[in-house]
Parts: structure tokens; C-alpha cells; sequence
């Protein structure tokens, strides 16, 4: 015969257990679809999205994107468009193309940001030796290739070597939506109509989308050629500290003679340079480096 103690101790043990077990389903039944959570794999994200060149626009094709925290990747089409399935909800796309800057971008719930699906890449200009006043413009810059529109004789691609043994050479940076930027034109078209046989090279660099800068140009019947292009942005960075709007170079004699900021500054100096007599510049003809810039668009 059982002690009346075990007897007692087994009937608590039954109660306990039984205590334990009605509390572990009521809890499970409260977890919202746990049985389908359990049994079903979670979809995919389909991350899609465009590749494009900062400056020009264009679709940048090749370029990968890789996911960071799961190494797949995917490439950009000849559209610059971009498709990647993966389990991985969230997470960082990195995306690299040759030449240019490394961009990394989050996506959240297996799309990437509303409003940030076309993402744009940036030249890489880190190897880019900061130039100043007075310094000689190295032949790399010389050399550089730069896309043109508007030249006078047709020309699709050019380099500033060409303008190397101009007295003057100036590069205005400018964009369709800059006002001050289109007076400055405007000037130096004036200018160089009166002179050109002096020996007065200008290019203008537009440093904004170009898709309607031609059509902007041949509106106001300028005939200056216009650089154009991913590398504007390099050509930019030999000269600015940032992306610049408004700013003048004026290469003389294959040397920094001065960078303007303002649309009259050292005008009157213009037919005394091109005279060859040695003239002083404005003070505030200053290098970027000491000078804001004009915010970007």
C-alpha cells in the first residue's frame, strides 16, 4: 500500500504538469499564424533599381551591386537597370563601377527607399591633385578627354591640349539652371566674338544634366563649344574643393592666372592680357579653397 505522502505529492506533480502544459498552448495560440510561420519559407525581396553617371545622367552599364551581408550580386543592363532576388529583407547594396566612386545604399522590407531607386555614381577624383593659383596645369589635364556639344567644327571629343598654346584660356562652369552661370556665358561669347584673333580661347563647361543644353545654347546663338559629361566632374575637382557652379579658370601660359567668382571681375584686364603686358589680379580672385562655392542643384 502507497504512503498517503507519495499519494499527495504524485497529485501535486499531475497538477503542476497539467498547469504547465494548458499554459504552453495558450500562449502558442496566441502567436499570430505560428504554424504557418513554422512550416513556410519566407518569400524573397526583389530589390530593382537604376545605375547612372552623376553629371551626364546616362545609365551606367556593367555596374554591380552586391548585397553586404550576403555577397550576391547582380549587374546593370545596357539601360542601367538592375534586378536582385534574395531572402535578405534588410541590408546595404554597394555599388561599384570602374572609375568611379563606391556608393553604399540601405533598403528596408525588401525594396530599396521610395524616391531612392535610381541611384547615381559620382567619378572618383581622389587621386586628383588639388590645384592653385600659379600652379602649371599638369599633362594629365591637358590629356583628359572631355565630351563636347556645340563646337564649330562638329567635334564630339576634344582635350584642352588643343587650347594649350592660346595667350588665354578660360573654362567657365556653368549649368542651364544658373543664372548668374548663363550671364557669364553670355560675356564670354560677347568676348570672344571680339577677341578671338587675339588669341582668346573659351570653354564652357556645363556641369548639370545635358539633355537640353544644346537646344539652351542654340536658343541664344552661342557658339562657344561646351564640355559636357562624367569627366567635367573630374575636370572640376583639379580646381574646386566640391561640385562648383560659377566659377572661372584662367589659364595663362599653361599656369593658373586667376578664378573668379563674380561675372565682371578682372574683365577690364582681358584685352591687356591678351596684349601680353603683365597685369595684377583682384584679391578676391581666390582659389576655391578659400572661397565657398555656389550650391549644386
Amino acid at each position: 500500500m502507497v504512503p498517503a505522502r507519495y499519494g499527495l505529492g504524485l497529485a501535486l506533480g499531475l497538477m503542476v504538469l497539467f498547469f504547465l502544459t494548458t499554459t504552453w498552448i495558450e500562449c502558442r495560440a496566441q502567436l499570430p499564424d505560428f504554424k504557418s510561420a513554422s512550416a513556410v519559407k519566407r518569400p524573397n525581396a526583389l530589390l530593382e533599381g537604376l545605375v547612372k553617371g552623376a553629371v551626364s545622367n546616362l545609365p551606367l552599364e556593367g555596374a554591380s551591386i552586391c548585397i553586404k551581408e550576403t555577397g550576391q550580386y547582380a549587374f546593370a543592363n545596357q539601360q542601367g537597370h538592375f534586378s536582385l532576388q534574395t531572402d535578405q529583407i534588410n541590408g546595404t547594396l554597394v555599388i561599384r563601377f570602374e572609375g568611379y566612386e563606391t556608393v553604399e545604399v540601405q533598403y528596408e522590407g525588401g525594396a530599396l527607399i521610395k524616391g531612392q531607386t535610381t541611384i547615381r555614381l559620382n567619378k572618383d577624383a581622389s587621386a586628383i591633385p588639388p590645384l592653385v593659383v600659379g600652379d602649371s596645369i599638369p599633362d594629365m589635364l591637358w590629356d583628359m578627354p572631355l565630351a563636347v556639344i556645340n563646337h564649330p567644327a562638329g567635334r564630339t571629343q576634344l582635350t584642352l591640349r588643343e587650347y594649350k598654346d592660346s595667350k588665354l584660356l578660360i573654362l567657365d562652369f556653368w549649368a542651364t539652371w544658373c543664372a548668374p552661370c548663363v550671364k557669364s556665358v553670355q560675356k564670354w561669347q560677347d568676348a570672344t566674338a571680339r577677341y578671338h584673333e587675339n588669341g582668346l580661347a573659351v570653354m564652357a563647361v556645363n556641369v548639370g544634366f545635358f539633355s537640353k543644353t544644346l537646344p539652351f545654347m542654340n536658343q541664344r546663338k552661342w557658339t562657344l563649344p561646351a564640355a559636357v559629361g562624367e569627366n567635367t566632374h573630374l575636370l572640376n575637382s583639379y580646381f574646386f574643393d566640391r561640385y562648383q557652379v560659377g566659377g572661372v579658370v584662367w589659364i595663362k601660359e599653361g599656369r593658373i592666372a586667376a578664378i573668379s567668382y563674380e561675372n565682371d571681375e578682372n574683365m577690364e584686364k582681358l584685352p591687356l592680357i591678351l596684349s601680353g603686358k603683365s597685369v595684377a589680379f583682384h584679391s578676391t580672385s581666390l582659389n576655391s579653397h578659400q572661397k565657398p562655392s555656389i550650391p549644386n542643384q
